[in-house]
């Protein structure tokens, strides 16, 4: 654009918005260098770390780096080429105990725990050539870890295991009887083979399996003829249940009347108390 040359403010204001829009691209836009980059600071930090810690001063270089690199490891259009370039490895030298024992600062802890929440690509694969998923095991079974840390390992360990194990997350997939079978999954050998003979029993004398009016503290004995002894009341512990309840309350909705009878009948009730409110008037 020639200098001297009449500019409308409308055309003044497209040009802005493309420059804006051009430079929102950009940015956008993750270089080629940037993951590898943030990669080799963040192992430069924990390799300078070991070394203060040799020489007998804080390691203070992760703590450092750490608020810039999570902000950086959030992005999720980035997260497949940080996998790809080795940031589970990255961060389980992040995540290991020093030489003499001692965890690394809560502060990365936490931070590295709830950022892998985000990332939902990670596969048996990556957690085999980093060994990450031992670090995160150790982390979900130590008594002196923070309970909130400890909370967001074992969400990661069983996000990871059903994967590994090929489990299906979402329930509503499965059939009933795939939900049945990882019922029983659950029950021990022993009483599952107790409850197998107690359902062939019902089957044979028509009787329910599952007797909801009993009272769920009473005792074995006093169940029977027998004459009471001394005994201690206990609770029954819930099992799993094969019955499909198919009987559904009834609806309260059904034996009303059409809507207009309700109306009607508030509006004589209105009626009423306005004639009975005139009466105490006197009009």
């Amino acid at each position: 654009m020639a200098s001297g040359e009449f500019v409308s403010d409308f055309d003044a204001m497209l040009s802005r918005k493309k420059q804006n829009r051009k430079r929102a691209v950009q940015s956008a836009t993750p270089s080629v260098d940037e993951v590898p980059n943030l990669l080799a600071q963040m192992m430069e930090a924990a390799i300078e770390d070991r070394k203060l810690l040799h020489a007998g001063q804080l390691p203070t270089q992760k703590l450092l780096l750490l608020d810039s690199a999570i902000s950086k490891l959030m992005k999720r259009n980035l997260q497949q080429l940080y996998l790809e370039h080795g940031l589970l490895s990255v961060l389980t030298v992040w995540l290991s105990p020093s030489s003499n024992g001692h965890p690394p600062p809560f502060q990365i802890r936490e931070a590295i725990l709830t950022v892998l929440q985000l990332y939902d690509c990670i596969r048996k694969n990556h957690l085999k050539e980093s060994g990450l998923g031992k670090q995160i095991y150790r982390l979900a079974k130590d008594p002196q870890e923070l309970r909130k840390n400890r909370k967001l390992a074992r969400t990661l360990v069983t996000k990871w295991a059903r994967d590994i194990f090929g489990i299906s997350v979402d329930y509503r997939s499965m059939s009933r009887a795939e939900r049945l079978e990882h019922d029983m999954k659950a029950v021990p050998g022993q009483l599952k083979k107790v409850k197998k003979e107690q359902h062939m029993t019902d089957l044979t004398t028509k009787t329910p399996f599952v007797r909801l009016i009993d009272d769920p503290f009473v005792t074995d004995q006093e169940t029977s003829n027998d004459p009471p002894v001394a005994t201690t009341i206990r609770a029954r512990v819930p099992m799993v249940s094969t019955k499909e309840y198919i009987i559904r309350p009834a609806s309260k909705l059904a034996d009303e009347g059409p809507h207009h009878q309700s109306m009607a009948t508030m509006m004589g009730r209105c009626d009423r108390m306005i004639r009975n409110y005139n009466k105490k008037r006197g009009t």
